[in-house]
Formats: structure tokens, sequence, C-alpha cells
């Protein structure tokens, strides 16, 4: 059985049902066929987005998601990189725009999910 917050789970193993019928994050994410240029502006003209991935993380699935990769679709085994989706590549949400101009930041940390010290979070992020 699944149990997910409501329209966070994006099953990788039928796709085109989950873009036609999420409210939410396919929608948040541009996903649909037709694409919100609002959503790509506001991202684009942040000063920067960052991404923070845990090693061992038990709440994100697959943790590579905390970095927008995710399983390729079809399956639930081998993850995808962001860089190597259509969603950087067509630069749905402007992504891409934010990482060729240095604003996209991915880091990774050890331990799980939300394991960090303030004192990173405070001279990495804010």
């Amino acid at each position: 059985d699944l149990v997910a917050p409501a329209q966070y789970w994006r099953d990788p193993l039928n796709h085109t049902q989950f873009v036609e019928k999420s409210k939410f994050l396919s929608d948040l994410n541009n996903m649909k066929e037709e694409k919100n240029p609002e959503y790509k502006r506001v991202i684009t003209n942040l000063e920067n987005f960052i991404m923070i991935k845990w090693d061992d993380d038990t709440t994100i699935i697959p943790k590579e998601s905390s970095h927008f990769g995710y399983y390729v679709l079809g399956q639930d085994v081998e993850v995808e990189d962001l860089k190597d989706t259509d969603q950087y590549k067509e630069d749905w949400l402007g992504l891409r725009t934010l990482d060729e101009s240095g604003r996209l930041h991915f880091f990774n940390l050890p331990g799980d999910h939300m394991n960090m010290e303030y004192d990173w979070f405070r001279q990495n992020v804010i």
C-alpha cells in the first residue's frame, strides 16, 4: 500500500494518468501538455534555488527527487538525473535557466531527511 501526502505521489508506472489527474504536483512542475509561462517566469526571477538531498533519506523516495531527478518512466528502480529529463532540457520551469546562470544549487548531506546543523544551514542557505 502507498500512503503519501495528498497529490505528492508521482507514479512512475502510470505517468500519463499522473499528469492528467494530479491537481497539484504535475501542474506546479509544469508537466502538463500546456505549459504555464507564469510558473517559469516566477522561478527564473529567483535570486537562487537551493535543493538539498540527504544520502540516507527515508522520507523522499526516490531521494534523487530532492534534486528534481526521478525514476525513468515505466519502472521504479533506475533513477534519472534532473539534467537528463525533458523538464530540464526543455526548461519547463526555468531550472535550466537558473543552472546556466549559476543560480541553481545542489547540496548533498549525510544522514536522513532534514538531518542538518543550523550553522550549516545558515552558512549555505540563508
